[in-house]
């Protein structure tokens, strides 16, 4: 019985590390081009701005796409 017991302390302990990971969280950035009708006059100029995104993660790859696609993060 206390085998079981055992077994099962180990089992539920390895089943909850597996779950577990270490994340890590990234604010990305990137200037993005936006029209805007400063005057309401329906003139659009063009500004350039920041696009900022947080990347929370545990999975570089997903860190290293995002960068691939234009974006900076740290």
């Amino acid at each position: 019985m206390k085998a079981i017991q055992i077994t099962f302390v180990l089992t539920a302990i390895t089943v909850l590390l597996g779950f577990t990971s270490c994340s890590k969280c990234y604010e990305c950035t990137r200037q993005i081009e936006v029209e805007v009708d400063k005057d309401g006059d329906g003139v659009f100029e063009t500004e350039v701005r920041d696009d900022i995104d947080e990347v929370c993660t545990a999975n570089k790859k997903e860190v290293n796409d995002k960068e691939d696609d234009g974006w900076s993060c740290s």
